[in-house]
């Protein structure tokens, strides 16, 4: 009984490391590949946050209603926001996800939709294999974060 109690508490250990890792390593990537549009995805321990020119978007875990990993096929109309030779973000809108908040990489088709009780937020890494990563590792996060409520 108490060798199951230990095997808990460490395999609660391990995720919380598990946890902080994935924390840290999105965080550095998303700082280390950015160039001078500014625009910067973060992970911490309750929110995740987006920031492009002007807006800092937080996003609470606790929000979050659905994620999914989606392929980008027609972005719609640019409410407010930008383009340039690498991004597109800002406030969007298309039949798909009505209006939605974008900040991708225009060298990546993979997206991670972001979906709360009001709005949709559409994210991605500079690669395919980038975004399915930051995907898997988001779902991870989410996981960690709801064992340990």
């Amino acid at each position: 009984m108490e060798q199951d109690k230990e095997k808990i508490r460490n395999s609660r250990k391990r995720n919380a490391v598990i946890v902080a890792v994935i924390f840290i390593g999105l965080t550095l990537y998303q700082i280390y590949s950015q160039d001078s549009s500014n625009v910067r995805l973060s992970f911490d321990k309750v929110k995740f946050t987006i920031r492009y020119q002007q807006e800092n978007i937080q996003i609470p875990y606790s929000a979050i209603e659905k994620v999914t990993l989606e392929e980008v096929t027609d972005t719609g109309t640019l409410i407010k926001g930008d383009t340039t030779k690498d991004y597109q973000f800002g406030v969007w809108e298309n039949s798909r996800w009505g209006r939605y908040v974008l900040c991708i990489y225009r060298t990546s088709r993979k997206c991670m939709v972001i979906e709360t009780a009001d709005m949709r937020y559409v994210v991605n890494g500079d690669t395919d294999q980038a975004s399915e990563a930051m995907y898997d590792q988001f779902l991870e996060l989410l996981g960690q974060i709801g064992q340990q409520s």
